[in-house]
C-alpha cells in the first residue's frame, strides 16, 4: 500500500503544478464523502467522473470517492461564473481497527 501512495503522489505532483490558481486540494478515501457549499443555481463538473461522483442539492454538493486516482472539479454558480476549483485526489480506504 506504501508504494501506490508514492505513486499517486508522484503521478499528483505535475498535475498540481498545472491546476488553475486557488485550486483547494482534498483527498477522500474510496467510499468516503464530504460535502461542499454551492452558490444558488451552482453546479460541479468532474474531469474522471469514475474517480468521484457529484451529488447536488440546492446549496449543497455531495462528493463520494469511487476509485484511487486525482481528477479537478469546477464548482460554477448562476451564469456559469467560476466558484471555485478543487483538486480532488481518491485514495484507498484505511483498514478498519478491531
Amino acid at each position: 500500500m506504501r508504494w501506490m501512495l508514492i505513486a499517486l503522489s508522484l503521478l499528483a505532483g505535475p498535475a498540481l503544478a498545472d491546476d488553475p490558481a486557488g485550486t483547494t486540494p482534498l483527498t477522500l478515501e474510496i467510499g468516503a464523502t464530504k460535502k461542499l457549499s454551492l452558490p444558488p443555481g451552482g453546479r460541479i463538473i468532474c474531469d474522471d467522473t469514475s474517480v468521484v461522483a457529484a451529488e447536488t442539492g440546492a446549496t449543497t454538493v455531495t462528493l463520494r470517492g469511487l476509485k484511487i486516482g486525482t481528477t479537478l472539479c469546477g464548482v460554477r454558480g448562476a451564469g456559469e461564473t467560476a466558484a471555485g476549483v478543487y483538486r480532488i485526489t481518491v485514495v484507498e480506504a484505511k483498514p478498519e481497527e478491531p
